[in-house]
């Protein structure tokens, strides 16, 4: 297959330019040469996209990519990386999704069988691509386009689409209007709450529901609020989710909370860090008791220095990791 590099010298080659060599773009550059310095910029830019895939996802049925550290936002070329970040793990999670028999005659006769099957296999099986962190997507505009088009077809690919962030604001209008299920899982501020019942016509019983039941994860669950349009109308219903103490420690993103983890995570390994955290506070959570702690250092005006507030999670850490040591010598 070619590189990008490739198709900066192709469009070099004699043919090309003659076709298209005294076209003249917006810059005032030939087409040509706007296009090799593009090609350039994009080799130099962006390493993952100009050298031999490398990366194969097999078999594997669940996927996860990160992109905390390649989708930024501030200023033109982060939003630009974004956009193209977001774009490339669409296409390596669901580039099989949209697979038909028409393509079959591409392929040589030996493996049409083997691939008719595999085409079947996926059409029949529900799909789901999942956007996390979707407020990162606010000025990629072509990445926000594939997701309202993967939302208008998607039912008859099978395909699923989730959307998650931290406000309504974050989705377009046509977005929401396509929404089949819906998960409130934090009410927010008075505002959001209003903001919410007029976007999905909550009733009153509904709006009270989420201002008073709707909270976070903790020791009896999260307790959110679900509506479900379907073919015979709108259902809503609060719903609590109950998860163990290791997964809420897996799955917490408290500041403070996630500190202590990753602390510990380097000392003892993940694996024992979860099942330790889970048996000392099995609410899934430090907070309240680093809190405690903290109190201790606060002046008159209630405020503790930096040194302070860092030390007492430190001490914490150091305590957990020597019950640990302590648990590991009774054993032996």
């Amino acid at each position: 297959m070619p590189l990008l590099a490739d198709a900066a010298s192709i469009v070099r080659s004699q043919t090309v330019e003659d076709l298209y060599g005294s076209i003249k773009v917006a810059t005032g550059e030939t087409l040509i040469n706007a296009f090799s310095r593009m090609m350039s910029s994009a080799i130099r830019e962006y390493t993952i996209l100009s050298r031999v895939t490398a990366f194969d996802l097999g078999e594997a049925r669940i996927v996860s990519l990160d992109l905390d550290e390649v989708a930024k936002t501030g200023g033109d070329a982060a939003d630009r990386q974004t956009a193209i970040m977001y774009m490339l793990a669409r296409y390596v999670l669901a580039r099989h999704y949209y697979l038909t028999e028409d393509l079959l005659k591409d392929l040589s006769p030996l493996y049409q069988d083997y691939h008719r099957k595999r085409i079947l296999e996926i059409r029949e099986d529900p799909k789901r691509i999942v956007l996390d962190e979707f407020h990162r997507t606010a000025r990629a505009k072509a990445v926000r386009d594939q997701v309202i088009v993967d939302m208008r077809e998607g039912r008859k690919w099978n395909v699923q689409v989730a959307l998650i962030s931290q406000s309504l604001d974050d989705f377009d209008p046509v977005m929401i209007e396509f929404v089949t299920s819906t998960f409130i899982m934090d009410a927010g501020p008075k505002q959001a709450v209003e903001k919410s019942a007029k976007v999905f016509g909550l009733s009153d019983t509904a709006k009270l529901a989420l201002e008073t039941r709707v909270h976070a994860p903790r020791a009896g669950g999260a307790t959110f609020l679900a509506i479900f349009a379907t073919k015979f109308g709108t259902n809503t219903q609060l719903i609590t989710s109950t998860i163990g103490p290791i997964e809420l420690w897996a799955f917490n993103t408290t500041a403070v909370d996630t500190r202590l983890r990753n602390a510990l995570y380097e000392k003892i390994g993940a694996a024992q860090t979860r099942k330790l955290l889970a048996t000392l506070y099995p609410a899934g959570s430090a907070a309240r008791v680093i809190e405690e702690r903290m109190n201790r250092y606060r002046d008159k005006t209630g405020i503790i220095s930096e040194e302070k507030s860092e030390s007492v999670i430190d001490e914490l850490i150091e305590e957990i990791y020597q019950i640990y040591n302590k648990n590991n010598a009774a054993k032996v």
